[in-house]
């Protein structure tokens, strides 16, 4: 009886040592698998981690991701990112895109899923929440191969949170544009979703503009066909919204 009740008294306390571990620290950051989600309730097992090594055929995107969480609330962070240097040539940050994943309510997990991506200059943390950071660097046509390095950085103020060194690897090797090449993409479109999540009225001047810039960026990732649905609210007694 003594054994058991000295058990439990341990595995009760270990939630509270793990807090206890973790609390009172500033920001902390690690190198997130670009294949998985990045939960608000997701933290960093490896922190000491801060090398990204990537590789990558010329016209190609590589892409990465870091997350980012606190132990208390911290406003007016951002990532910074650096020229990627390489043997005779320089990938220009302006090769470089950050967008911050935003947060979802998604039924079939039952919590809030990452998945439109946000271009925006800097991202508030609130407390013991994560915050993905998506990155993609397009690698120029006529890139020279070999290793580019660079840096990116997580600061608030002016002051270093957390830095990271990229290493991409670029192979001798183009890729065809992708509006050129065989993949077939289709991707279904909601237009109802495009409306609530822009707040404009259905089918009205405004949504057609916004649904002709979704149709666009489809066609520049060689989308060549749109599918059209030709039944009433084909969703709408599962999401409760409109599809059309």
């Amino acid at each position: 009886m003594r054994f058991k009740t000295i058990t439990i008294i341990l595995l009760a306390a270990y939630p509270m040592m793990w807090n206890c571990s973790r609390r009172g620290k500033a920001a902390e950051a690690w190198v997130a698998d670009p294949h998985e989600h990045v939960f608000q309730g997701s933290f960093g097992r490896d922190l000491k981690q801060r090398e990204i090594k990537l590789e990558a055929f010329r016209n190609e995107y590589a892409i990465f991701q870091i997350a980012v969480n606190s132990q208390s609330d911290l406003r007016g962070l951002e990532t910074v990112v650096s020229d990627l240097k390489g043997p005779n040539l320089v990938i220009p940050r302006a090769s470089i895109r950050v967008r911050y994943p935003g947060f979802l309510p998604v039924d079939e997990n039952g919590q809030y899923t990452p998945d439109p991506l946000f271009v925006k200059p800097a991202f508030d943390l609130k407390s013991n929440e994560a915050q993905p950071v998506w990155i993609d660097v397009k690698v120029p046509e006529d890139l020279y191969p070999g290793a580019y390095t660079g840096t990116v950085t997580v600061k608030q103020g002016g002051s270093s949170l957390a830095e990271f060194t990229v290493s991409l690897n670029v192979l001798p090797l183009d890729l065809p544009p992708v509006n050129q090449d065989h993949f077939y993409l289709n991707i279904l479109m909601d237009p109802g979703s495009i409306a609530r999540m822009h707040k404009v009225e259905r089918w009205s001047e405004a949504h057609w503009k916004l649904i002709w810039k979704y149709v666009k960026n489809w066609a520049d990732h060689s989308q060549d066909a749109i599918t059209v649905f030709f039944i009433e609210d084909p969703w709408e007694g599962d999401t409760g919204f409109p599809v059309s």
